[in-house]
């Protein structure tokens, strides 16, 4: 079940976790608007949801529900897409922008087709599946 995150600050005043997670892994799905976000941690699936595409909106979840621990993301690289890159790791996340085809596709069980969600780029990023094509491919992102 997907959850709306509009920046809303009501939804963002009492952190949601209880256990204290190491690493927060992110996974993107930059293709539609809003994004579709998933959040994995060290004990595993947390949630997904959907987001406004502005990546103060994510931070601004991501430090409320999980305070300071470290985040890394992903994402598939896009054309003019660079400028997330920039923002997240203005926020010292460790961001990973990526090329689709190297993530496994799993069969989405929301809409029962093979594209890569943001799940599956979550759980890939938690396993170690992924590398980042950015800085050393740039021909995707601008």
């Amino acid at each position: 079940m997907k959850e709306n995150i509009s920046g809303n600050e009501d939804q963002l005043a009492t952190p949601l976790v209880t256990d204290r997670a190491v690493k927060v892994f992110i996974g993107i799905d930059i293709q539609k608007s809003p994004w579709i976000v998933s959040i994995y941690n060290d004990h595993g699936h947390y949630s997904t949801f959907e987001i406004a595409p502005i990546p103060q909106f994510l931070k601004r979840y991501v430090d409320a529900t999980f305070g300071n621990v470290p985040v890394v993301c992903a994402y598939c690289a896009a054309p003019y897409s660079s400028w997330i890159h920039r923002l997240l790791t203005s926020f010292n996340y460790q961001c990973l922008v990526i090329d689709c085809e190297a993530v496994p596709v799993f069969n989405s069980p929301e809409d029962g087709n093979h594209m890569l969600d943001s799940r599956a780029l979550a759980n890939a990023l938690r396993n170690g599946l992924i590398q980042s094509i950015f800085p050393e491919s740039k021909k995707h992102l601008n």
